[in-house]
């Protein structure tokens, strides 16, 4: 093969991987609407891909939805006033617990109607993860420990929200006897408002 042949051959190879890493970058970076692209958050979760936004628009969703570890950002489109996230009374309303750091942005919305009676975090629940949590309001919440948000290990970014009026519900089980003797049951479900960062091991 001769050398004018050869520096072809390496300048296509060459272009073809920048297309490929170039098609990657785009790909990490796109925006699923919810509900026009996914019809729910948690399905939007599931397509998303590291460095991708889910865009929320104004509505009430009912479901409970779980990272999975992924560095994605939930936002709304609207703000917390008119985008509601409602955990319909069926366990904490999201989720980060699969080691999400702080690219895992949850941002803009209601967090309401968390139940986990006898467990923990009821509106948001964080354990061994640290995700960013801002302008969100969590309100409505029920649980043992932790009604609007729990947090076991990691060191999440929690600030300017509105957590009130949630409550306690049923008794901590064995299991997290440890986490509630690190704060008195009175202090766990009181109003929180613009909250600044929590460090690991807090709950509110």
């Amino acid at each position: 093969m001769s050398s004018q042949v050869r520096i072809r051959c390496i300048c296509v190879a060459t272009i073809s991987m920048i297309l490929l890493l170039g098609t990657a970058v785009a790909r990490a970076q796109q925006t699923i609407h919810v509900p026009a692209d996914q019809p729910t958050i948690q399905a939007a979760i599931n397509a998303a891909n590291n460095g991708d936004t889910v865009l929320v628009a104004p509505g009430t969703y009912v479901e409970n939805i779980n990272f999975g570890g992924k560095a994605i950002t939930v936002a709304s489109s609207g703000g917390p006033s008119v985008t509601t996230i409602d955990g319909g009374a069926q366990g904490s309303v999201v989720t980060f617990s699969t080691g999400e750091g702080l690219t895992s942005i949850l941002n803009g919305f209601t967090v309401r109607n968390g139940f986990q009676n006898g467990f923990s975090g009821g509106g948001i629940y964080i354990a061994s993860a640290s995700p960013t949590i801002t302008g969100n309001i969590i309100t409505g919440n029920h649980a043992a420990v932790g009604c609007g948000i729990y947090v076991y290990g990691g060191s999440p970014l929690i600030q300017n929200n509105v957590i009130t009026a949630n409550d306690q519900t049923g008794q901590a089980m064995a299991a997290r006897a440890e986490a509630a003797s690190w704060f008195p049951a009175p202090a766990l479900c009181l109003p929180i408002r613009k909250s600044s960062a929590i460090p690991s091991r807090t709950t509110a």
